[in-house]
Order: structure tokens, then C-alpha cells, then sequence
């Protein structure tokens, strides 16, 4: 039965909360349409989360199992991804826009001859037909587009979407894909894998994220920072030019090149509000910015504004969060 089939990314041994978001979009798109929706598991010693994903909306799914898929290799994983694809007969395809959907969308896009739309954040059904809804200039304006292919694919923006919960228990139609990994010529192979220290909360999943920028001056300047989500049970972030200035990690980027991020509180700390931020952080629900540019762009989005040097706003800050925390 043909339907809706989403891809599934397993992270340090867990569901990634932008699985459970697209599949959230997949139960809603077949909410309205009748469809079935289906969930593609790939990996090695994966078959434990089939019954989860049920409780978050999937009415099969499909897995491919074997240790020659324990590491994402994207010759491999398009092989699968495109048996399964077939196999499904899916008329639409749901990724994630993390590193693994970003990478894979577009290969299997060619692979099957089917229209893709990247980055979106909702859909429209007009005529029985998916319209994607997807941000451009920027996050200044929001485009429809579809595809003109019997076959969709798409990856939907993290922080997006609400994932699908149900008080009924579901069961779930188990389709077993045996992956041929013999007959894909290896185009590339995993040498080494490091893994950069981890923060305590997952950037994308953090509630509270204390961000600094060009404005902060150095790599010192980033453990008040530190200190501050650390109180708030938050995680650091930052933007692009802290991060090429070498003061953070990548992996604290926030923006359209970077991470996408809906918390509900950012601070943004000497961070001017350039387009390409604010595309990463403009789902926050509540915005602080300290700033002492009055015409820096963060101020017009900001719910609440400081205009100061942050050297003379942290500090007072950190000490009263202090405070408050301790009683």
C-alpha cells in the first residue's frame, strides 16, 4: 500500500528527536490524506527500537540490519534507502535535515527521478497534492513549492515540528530488507572516528541556550558563558564568527550553517543578528539580547534588548541568576 515513509536516525544509542519530528509530520500529512505511514530503520543491532516507533506514529516499519551499516557510509545506506523506497512505493519521503538526511536526500532524489524540496518546516494539501512550505531570503519570506513527480522527497528543519503522541497503543508491521552490501563497490572508507566532547545537554534539545558572538572578543570571554548554561541547565552556542575566530567548537554553531535551534529562552550576547542567525534561532519563544549596538538587527527580533557591553551586563547577571537559583 503505497503511503509516506520517513527516515530514522538512531544517535548515541537513542531516537533522535528530529525522527520523532518528522514522523509527527508524517502522521499529520496522513491525518488528512488516509494514508499509511512507514519508518526506515537502518543500521546495526537496531531492531529494538521497531516497537518505539510505533508509539511515535509509524504503521510499519522497514529494517535493514547488519554490521556493515553500524557506521552511515552513504554508498551503502542509498543502496538500502533505495530498496526500501522501492519496496514501499511511498509517493512521499520524509528525511530529517541532519547530517545523515542532508547527505542521503538529494543522492536518492537522482537515484529514483523524484522531485526534492529542502529545508521545510510545514505543508499544504491542495488537490490531493503535498506543497511544501520552506524558508528563503533568509527566513524573511516563506515559499510553496511543489514537486512535479509522482515521487516526493523532502527534509524538514529540526526544531519544526511536534512529534505524534496517542494515548492508544499502536501496533506495528515489521518488513524485513535484506541489504546486499556485497554488490555496492566501496567508494569510501571510515578510518577513524573521534568523537569531540560532548556538552552534558544536546544543543538541539536544550530549553535554555546562552549564545555569544564577534562581540565577545576571545575564547576566555566563552566560559561565562559556559558558566551561565551550566546554572540554567542550558547549552552554549554561538555564531558563525565566534566559531571561525577559533574561541568554540563547530558543534555550538547556530544558524542556517549550523544547528537550528527552538529553545525556550536564547540569549544572544554580542551577537549582531546577521539573516543567517536568526534563520537558526527565530523559532525561540523568548529572545534576550545584550548588545551595545542600538542598531544591531538582534535588538528587532528581541523580546527583551540590553543595549550595554556585555562586560558590564554578565557578570551582574551570572550573580543574580546566582541568587535566585540558591533559594
Amino acid at each position: 500500500m503505497p503511503g509516506i515513509l520517513t527516515s530514522i536516525t538512531i544517535r548515541n544509542g537513542f531516537l533522535s528527536t528530529p525522527s520523532k519530528e518528522v514522523l509527527g509530520m508524517a502522521r499529520r500529512m496522513a491525518s488528512q490524506t488516509g494514508d499509511r505511514v512507514a519508518a526506515a530503520l537502518v543500521g546495526a543491532k537496531v531492531s529494538s527500537f521497531s516497537e518505539e516507533l510505533a508509539g511515535w506514529g509509524a504503521d510499519a516499519v522497514y529494517l535493514a540490519e547488519d554490521e556493515g551499516l553500524a557506521e552511515f557510509n552513504a554508498g551503502p545506506y542509498l543502496k538500502v534507502f533505495e530498496d526500501i523506497a522501492r519496496a514501499a512505493e511511498a509517493h512521499t519521503i520524509l528525511f530529517p535535515a541532519d547530517s545523515m538526511g542532508m547527505e542521503l536526500a538529494p543522492r536518492l532524489s537522482c537515484r529514483l527521478g523524484a522531485g526534492l524540496v529542502t529545508d521545510c518546516v510545514d505543508f499544504e494539501l491542495r488537490d490531493g497534492r503535498c506543497v511544501f512550505v520552506k524558508p528563503v531570503y533568509g527566513g524573511k519570506a516563506l515559499a510553496r513549492v511543489r514537486a512535479t513527480t509522482s515521487v516526493s522527497l523532502a527534509t524538514v528543519r529540526p526544531r519544526t515540528q511536534e512529534p505524534w503522541t496517542s494515548e492508544t497503543r499502536r501496533g506495528i508491521e515489521r518488513i524485513i530488507v535484506a541489504p546486499q552490501l556485497h554488490t555496492i563497490p566501496p567508494e569510501t572508507a571510515l578510518i577513524e572516528c573521534i568523537e569531540e566532547e560532548g556538552e552534558e545537554i544536546n544543543l538541539e534539545d536544550a530549553k535554555v541556550v546562552v549564545s555569544g558572538g564577534r562581540g565577545m572578543g576571545s575564547a576566555e570571554a566563552f566560559h561565562q558563558l559556559k558558566q551561565m548554561a551550566k546554572m540554567l541547565g542550558g547549552a552554549v552556542g554561538a555564531s558563525r564568527t565566534a566559531v571561525d575566530a577559533g574561541w568554540v567548537a563547530p558543534a555550538h554553531q547556530v544558524g542556517q550553517t549550523g544547528k537550528i535551534v527552538a529553545p525556550d529562552v536564547y540569549f544572544a550576547i554580542g551577537i549582531s543578528g546577521s539573516s543567517q542567525h536568526i534563520a537558526g534561532m527565530g523559532g525561540s519563544k523568548i529572545i534576550v539580547a545584550i548588545n551595545k549596538d542600538p542598531e544591531a538587527p538582534i535588538l528587532r527580533i528581541a523580546n527583551l534588548g540590553v543595549i550595554e557591553d556585555y562586560r558590564n551586563v554578565l557578570p551582574a547577571l551570572i550573580e543574580e541568576l546566582g541568587k535566585l537559583l540558591n533559594k
